[in-house]
């Protein structure tokens, strides 16, 4: 579990479970979770709680990391070859 910005903190720690791992989440916290990776978020206030999950597909996931490893001019390529285009100033 990281730390993520949060545009709003949470009112109380709610529990995370990934796998045999059980933490607390707090505003800004941030998980990666692998494919096929076992997780649950446990609400332990009164009222709502929010998240946001995001989802990805394979050959996203390797584009991120071929991004990672690539210095900025040569993110247009890069994309290209994944049949995506940057947007703004890339």
């Amino acid at each position: 579990m990281g730390r993520c910005p949060s545009p709003r903190p949470l009112p109380r720690p709610d529990t995370l479970t990934v796998g045999e791992e059980v933490g607390r989440a707090t505003a800004g916290t941030g998980v990666f979770l692998p494919a096929g990776v076992p997780h649950a978020f446990r609400n332990m206030g009164q009222g709502p709680a929010r998240h946001l999950a995001l989802a990805t597909t394979p050959w996203l996931t390797a584009m991120l990391a071929a991004l990672d490893a690539t210095q900025r001019d040569g993110y247009a390529a890069l994309v290209a070859r994944y049949d995506t285009t940057l947007l703004g100033e890339g």
